[in-house]
Order: C-alpha cells, then sequence, then structure tokens
C-alpha cells in the first residue's frame, strides 16, 4: 500500500514536509479476513488500513487508539460531540494519525468510531523508500493517556438478541405446559363428575 502525507509522521514519511514534495512510504498490509469469521483480534497500538467512512473509495492507515468498551476523550474541538468522552461501541474502534495533529490527521477526531467490519488489513512494514524500511512493531507502543481502558463492560447485541429469543421460546414452553396442565385438571375434574353422576 502506498503511503502519502504525513498523518502517521514519524512512523510513516517521517521526513514529510509540506513546502517540498517527498516520497511516499509503501507499506506492506496483510489482509484481514472479514468480521464473521475467525480471526485475530483488532488491539489498541495496530496500525491499520481501513475503508475510509467519509469516502468508501479510499483505503487509509491509522494507529487503533481504543477499541470496544474504551472511553476516549476526542483531541479535536470540532469533534461533533465537543470534548465528551465518547464511549467506544461494541465492533467499534477508535483510530488516530501519530501525527498528533488534527490539521494533519482525518480520523476518528473527526468522523466518530468506525467499526471493525471496515478494517481491511494489518500494517506490518514499511518496505521503501529504504531508509524508512522498518517493521512495525506495534506491540512497543506507548497508548494514549486520552483514553481509558475497559471502562465500559459492553454486552455482544447478538448474545442479547439470543437471550431474548431464548426467553421467548422458554416462555411459549411454559405455557404450552400451562395449557396441558390445565387440560389434563379439566379432563380430572370432568372425568370425577361422570364418575358422581
Amino acid at each position: 500500500m502506498v503511503v502519502s502525507g504525513p498523518s502517521m509522521s514519524p512512523l510513516l514519511n517521517g521526513d514529510h514536509k509540506p513546502d517540498i514534495p517527498n516520497t511516499c512510504d509503501r507499506v506492506l498490509v496483510n489482509k484481514i479476513r472479514p468480521s464473521g469469521t475467525r480471526r485475530k483480534p483488532l488491539e489498541r497500538g495496530m496500525v491499520i488500513a481501513f475503508v475510509t467512512p467519509h469516502d468508501p473509495e479510499k483505503v487509509a492507515l491509522k494507529r487503533i487508539i481504543a477499541v470496544a468498551g474504551d472511553v476516549v476523550k476526542p483531541r479535536s474541538k470540532d469533534y461533533p460531540g465537543g470534548q465528551e468522552e465518547v464511549v467506544v461501541p461494541y465492533n467499534h474502534l477508535w483510530i488516530e494519525g501519530d501525527a498528533g495533529n488534527d490539521k494533519k490527521s482525518v480520523d476518528s477526531n473527526v468522523f466518530g468510531p468506525i467499526s471493525e467490519a471496515l478494517v481491511v488489513g494489518e500494517a506490518t512494514a514499511v518496505l521503501y523508500p529504504f531508509r524508512h524500511a522498518q517493521r512495525m512493531d506495534w506491540k512497543t507502543w506507548k497508548g494514549c493517556d486520552r483514553v481509558r481502558k475497559d471502562a465500559m463492560k459492553l454486552e455482544n447485541p447478538d448474545d442479547k438478541a439470543n437471550e431474548v429469543i431464548l426467553e421467548r421460546v422458554l416462555q411459549s414452553r411454559m405455557r404450552e405446559k400451562d395449557a396441558d396442565l390445565r387440560e389434563a385438571e379439566l379432563r380430572s375434574v370432568i372425568q370425577k363428575d361422570k364418575m358422581a353422576k
């Protein structure tokens, strides 16, 4: 993948200067399977490729700052909710550029948390130019002081829906049993009545 611009500087395009042309970094991106299949979990610090929510024709590269259940204080005063803390919803990620500057990066500080379904890969290495060549070891990332990790326990909505369905099935069976018991009691009363006559 070709990465241009300063949003991920200094990790990518570290020598980017707006007044002079610079070379783009070429990055190795390992494709990630769709979210419906078993796959490696997405974690804080990973640099991911994703389909941008504001332009589905583009794929961008940013770092995962927070995962579902984390609480984030947006960096930008221009964030639609102001600087109120945001809970990252189930199956979503908060992503940002490493530049740490709102003017250099279009990220979750602009469009909010993204769905995990938009993630298409994980960046693993810079291949070119050779002076930038390196493996991307996201595990050494220090974290972000605007994030409270695991602040909220979120339930999988699918699990909740399955619980509701199961509850309804059980209630239906209980009603059937109750109806069967009432019918049996009624037959017993009728039988006793017939015997008494």
